[in-house]
């Protein structure tokens, strides 16, 4: 959960696979949190609806992933998929410090 946090507030790579990703995990949260289940869950439309989204941001994730420099290691991150110590230190320091 902690790597997906950190995917969320890294910078997306300046790639147009990078705002595909963003596009789909949007429309994806933005299903996901108007969906309510009922005491007995999802209805089956919603409940393929929100895989779909699912799996239409995996597939951005996975293209994304298929691009060059670190952003593999961003699509792993988003995904909350671990990653080694080296490759995370690699990213954190690729990117600017906040202001401050």
């Amino acid at each position: 959960m902690l790597l997906e946090l950190l995917g969320e507030r890294l910078p997306a790579p300046a790639l147009p696979e990078a705002a595909t990703e963003r596009a789909a995990y949007e429309a994806y949260v933005r299903l996901r949190d108007r969906s309510s289940p009922s005491p007995t869950g999802f209805s089956p439309e919603e409940a393929q609806a929100l895989r779909t989204a699912r799996d239409e941001w995996r597939l951005a994730c996975a293209l994304l992933a298929g691009a060059s420099g670190g952003a593999a290691e961003y699509a792993a991150l988003r995904l909350g998929r671990p990653i080694e110590f080296e490759e995370l230190r690699a990213l954190l320091s690729a990117r600017p410090s906040p202001p401050g």
